[in-house]
């Protein structure tokens, strides 16, 4: 069991600091081969980035979702270290622990999470369009409250001040998400797509790709409700 963790910190650390270190170009538009392939029902397709952008180019400034694991950070290694910390304690409850949210959110995130390099793109591009960024997390928020998370975005992301993070504690986001009226919302999980949808039908759904040496184990299907899979979005 240690030695597993300890190969998969080492897995996530490389690919986070390889993907921090990386010039923060575009994307390739090749596909990702360690993804689960997409749907083949529903009417699912995949989009460049380039593709996206001139899409929503001649929209009107909007509000845009983006959830935050997976799909704007690498987190994975601030979750292992905060589960090794947590687990012999908690007995192997430790997503139930408020503890451990607060430790990723007020510490781990600042020292080992690293920005995903298609949310840089995204991010700049929602931001040069005169876009509002908002953060919609299944994460608990800490305790006692802080705004530590919206700082960390603020840094790593370049905003003028620190963005909307809304926390739904594990519940589906869909209330969050319908409150803030997004044109747009990307996530990588399939409860992300599946709460978009059901906050708004016309909330247009982009499916980020999971990193292969994501914490996320659960499983997860690019396509499964019809949505758009953003090409080349696992770094």
């Amino acid at each position: 069991m240690r030695s597993h963790r300890i190969s998969r910190l080492a897995a996530v650390w490389a690919l986070a600091t390889a993907a921090a270190c990386s010039p923060k170009a575009a994307p390739e538009t090749s596909p990702v081969p360690s993804a689960p392939s997409p749907s083949a029902g529903g009417g699912a397709r995949t989009i460049t980035l380039e593709a996206l952008e001139a899409s929503l180019a001649p929209l009107k400034p909007a509000t845009v979702v983006f959830d935050i694991d997976d799909t704007a950070l690498y987190t994975g290694l601030a979750f292992l270290f905060a589960q090794g910390y947590l687990e012999e304690r908690d007995a192997g409850r430790f997503r139930d622990d408020r503890r451990f949210w607060t430790l990723i959110n007020d510490s781990l995130d600042a020292r080992f999470s690293k920005p995903k390099r298609i949310a840089q793109a995204l991010i700049a591009f929602h931001q040069a369009r005169g876009d509002t960024i908002v953060f919609v997390t299944s994460r608990f928020p800490s305790e006692p409250a802080s705004d530590r998370t919206s700082r960390l975005l603020q840094r790593l992301f370049g905003f003028p001040a620190p963005p909307t993070v809304l926390f739904t504690a594990q519940a589906p986001k869909t209330e969050a998400i319908r409150s803030v009226h997004p044109a747009v919302s990307y996530g990588d999980s399939d409860g992300d797509i599946a709460d978009t949808h059901e906050a708004d039908p016309a909330i247009r759904a982009i499916r980020i790709i999971r990193s292969p040496a994501s914490y996320n184990e659960r499983p997860f299907q690019p396509g499964k409700y019809g949505e758009e899979i953003l090409a080349n979005s696992a770094d």
